[in-house]
């Protein structure tokens, strides 16, 4: 019995869990705990994995810039009511998406200056600073934020534009490519934590 209530008892709770979660998207690790622990060759392969993913966040929200530029840009073929682009919400939601974006790529070279500059010690240091920690924590989490808003925007836009075109199938389509992106989400959300 006493094994069995220490099991329940080791058994992490929903903020644990919650916690360890976002310390294995934002840190690519489960806890501070485990910086602490890490030597300097840990260290330099932790740097590098999380400029590898923020660089390609970079390129990403580049792509998002350049495409939300192009449709703004861009009239919309006449006699083509497939899609209309042209009405204000698809409009505003992908010059949001743009926007979002272009703070995607200026969080993220802001992100790489700083892991480029950081060594294990400057961690250890910036613990002791409970605002210099958000700091810190803010930054690593800004890049994948703006570009998660970004492709919701964009997203948003491509729905508004079908929604207000008058092709059925197209909406037909698009409805069940959402059910196929909330369940993606659920299974990401699912794994994660």
């Amino acid at each position: 019995m006493g094994e069995e209530a220490k099991a329940i008892t080791s058994t992490p709770d929903a903020k644990q869990r919650f916690q360890e979660s976002v310390f294995r998207i934002l840190l690519c690790t489960s806890s501070l705990d485990n910086l602490d622990e890490m030597s300097g060759e840990g260290w330099s392969k932790l740097s590098e994995r999380l400029n590898n993913r923020t660089e390609n966040i970079n390129v990403v929200g580049a792509l998002a810039v350049a495409t939300a530029a192009v449709f703004l840009t861009t009239n919309a073929p006449d006699g083509v009511l497939l899609i209309n682009w042209n009405r204000e919400l698809p409009y505003f939601c992908l010059a949001a998406c743009g926007g979002c974006g272009m703070l995607a790529v200026m969080s993220g070279l802001g992100l790489i200056v700083y892991l480029n500059g950081t060594d294990h010690d400057s961690i250890k240091k910036a613990r002791q600073s409970p605002l210099k920690l958000v700091a810190i924590f803010t930054l690593l989490a800004m890049p994948l934020i703006f570009l998660s808003v970004a492709s919701l925007c964009a997203g948003v836009a491509w729905l508004g534009a079908v929604w207000y075109g008058e092709t059925l199938w197209i909406k037909l389509i698009v409805s069940i490519g959402c059910i196929i992106f909330l369940f993606t989400l659920f299974v990401i959300g699912f794994v994660l934590y």
